[in-house]
């Protein structure tokens, strides 16, 4: 069993979090371009005793990537940080941090973090994520090379035909259109 510690709702003063959507209510947060939802393990905690919950966020709002992709997780006086998966970037009493950099288009990333209650209460995570978005476009890029060899009998019979064999042949990447072979043949022939 999961509970939800999700939705979308103003930001409560405790938190003293930027403007940005804070979830504790059931249901999913959504920015301009991130799905994202705080699921914990447990609905009453004890304290000293460990719990975890998961921030899940996926880039499914925007036709694009994104970068420069930040995750910060301000913690509660009364909530004492003890790990996560993935670890984060930097950690202290107050938060921490995860870098991400690229997320692509409906790529989701999951941070498992377990703590314990300092004290009776209330514990109030917020959740902050930061990000640019990353517009990109990708052109077709060709090499093309071609070969071209001559053959022709070592000795011929004067007056015989001399059979003459021109081969292109393409050896790199790509088409090769309007090609063209021009054999310039000696005095006589």
């Amino acid at each position: 069993t999961a509970f939800f510690l999700a939705g979308c709702c103003t930001v409560k003063e405790e938190c003293a979090a930027p403007p940005e959507p804070q979830c504790v209510e059931p249901g999913a947060c959504e920015d301009e371009c991130v799905t994202w939802q705080k699921v914990t393990d447990k609905e009453t905690l004890v304290v000293g005793q460990q719990y975890k919950y998961e921030i899940i966020l996926t880039n499914d709002k925007c036709s694009c990537g994104l970068t420069d992709f930040v995750v910060t997780e301000m913690f509660s006086p009364n909530f004492k940080f003890v790990k996560s998966i993935p670890s984060p970037s930097k950690v202290d009493s107050k938060g921490a941090e995860w870098f991400f950099g690229d997320v692509k288009l409906n790529e989701t990333k999951k941070i498992t973090i377990w703590g314990t209650p300092k004290a009776s209460g209330k514990i109030t995570n917020c959740t902050k994520i930061d990000y640019k978005k990353k517009i990109c476009n990708t052109v077709n890029v060709i090499a093309p090379k071609l070969k071209l060899t001559k053959s022709a009998p070592k000795e011929v019979s004067f007056c015989d035909p001399i059979p003459i064999t021109l081969s292109v042949c393409s050896t790199g990447t790509g088409t090769v259109n309007g090609v063209k072979i021009v054999d310039q043949l000696p005095d006589g022939l």
